[in-house]
């Protein structure tokens, strides 16, 4: 913990640390909104804290154009995440506008991140909290310390709302990260992967490569969108379903609608139900978020969907999502990736997911519980 000198000094602590067999769920430190700082934190002389509106074209545009170009680890990627403005504005926007958050100078901007409600259970209490995404700086800054004080500065305005936890991913070694989580990949157009040179792809012949990792001709089950006549019935069996998870999601009916209904004017979410008589029995979606490809002959893009959050009931998990690669293989989409978490890894291997090289460790800020296995968290970031 030494090495890092913001983090020694935050609300965090080791995990490993609690007595096996003892069941510690609480804030580590308690506050009142009396007690936070209502100016700003000091950013470098000429820099300005940036509250993005993003019903507000231009601000739209801001953050899009930003996170495209740097929200990455290697700054002359060939593949970069694409965010699009349409992803943005569903996962981004919410009653605490003021949470998404960036720097300006000179009407351009170097450096963002956001806050971004959601209440979370962990083991038998309902918390609310942000999850923190989008923390991102411009080359130009990356050695002037600024980390921390977007990290201060997004606290200081969550607290403010009288939220006090956070949940987040990093790549740092900190004693409270909760489980480290790793991505699997299902191919969908392996010809095009291939021809890409994607990392974790492997190199077989193209016609072994296609046919290995082909989809099912037809769908096995009454597999379709969901509706907005459903959203009641999935809210209540979404709720039951998580209860056997230590850490998860946890939506109210509207959040629920919102969140999950898919907008057929700005696909970027979508969600999938299996119903027969008794009404809906299984739940299962997913988000677009694809990469931009720069300098290939052929491609410009690779339309990528993310698993996202389930329920089944009457399903098997690993039909659901065979039948699931069939639709997202009708939409266009190239590749699947889930992380290993949920049930998801009991079928990886069954339906040829690969496992990847990308990882990322989880961790909630101002709170502490005991250690968890992947497997018993349903909670995901964007």
């Amino acid at each position: 913990m030494e090495k890092h000198k913001f983090w020694k000094n935050q609300p965090i602590e080791d995990i490993n640390s609690i007595e096996p067999g003892k069941i510690i769920n609480k804030p580590i430190e308690i506050k009142t909104v009396a007690d936070v700082q209502k100016e700003p934190y000091s950013l470098p002389e000429g820099y300005e804290w940036h509250t993005f509106n993003l019903n507000d074209e231009t601000d739209l545009n801001l953050i899009y154009s930003f996170l495209l170009e740097y929200y990455v680890n290697n700054p002359i990627a060939t593949k970069r995440f694409h965010y699009s403005k349409e992803l943005l504005k569903w996962f981004l926007i919410s009653e605490y506008n003021d949470l998404i958050l960036g720097v300006k100078y000179k009407n351009k901007i170097y450096a963002t991140i956001c806050g971004i409600p959601i209440s979370v259970r962990i083991l038998d209490q309902n918390i609310k909290m942000v999850e923190i995404n989008f923390l991102c700086i411009h080359p130009r800054l990356r050695n002037k310390r600024l980390s921390p004080v977007l990290i201060k500065e997004v606290t200081r305005r969550t607290n403010l709302h009288n939220i006090w936890q956070a949940f987040y991913t990093t790549s740092l070694d900190l004693p409270n990260n909760l489980f480290e989580g790793t991505y699997y990949h299902r191919f969908i157009n392996y010809p095009k992967l291939l021809d890409l040179q994607i990392s974790f792809v492997d190199k077989l012949d193209l016609k072994l490569g296609t046919k290995l990792y082909k989809t099912i001709n037809n769908l096995t089950i009454n597999l379709r969108l969901l509706e907005e006549k459903d959203c009641k019935d999935c809210w209540d069996k979404f709720n039951k379903f998580h209860e056997k998870f230590k850490i998860s999601a946890s939506f109210n009916e509207d959040e629920f609608k919102n969140h999950f209904l898919p907008k057929l004017s700005a696909k970027v979410i979508y969600s999938y139900v299996v119903e027969n008589d008794t009404g809906i029995t299984d739940f299962i979606s997913f988000f677009d978020l694809s990469t931009q490809v720069r300098g290939h002959p052929k491609y410009d893009n690779l339309k990528v969907a993310y698993g996202y959050y389930y329920f089944y009931f009457n399903t098997p998990l690993e039909t659901l999502v065979s039948n699931s690669l069939l639709l997202l293989k009708n939409e266009g989409f190239e590749l699947l990736n889930y992380l290993d978490q949920y049930d998801n890894q009991s079928f990886f291997d069954k339906l040829k997911f690969k496992k990847g090289t990308a990882s990322m460790n989880f961790n909630f800020f101002n709170w502490i519980c005991p250690p968890v296995k992947n497997n018993e968290v349903a909670l995901i970031m964007i």
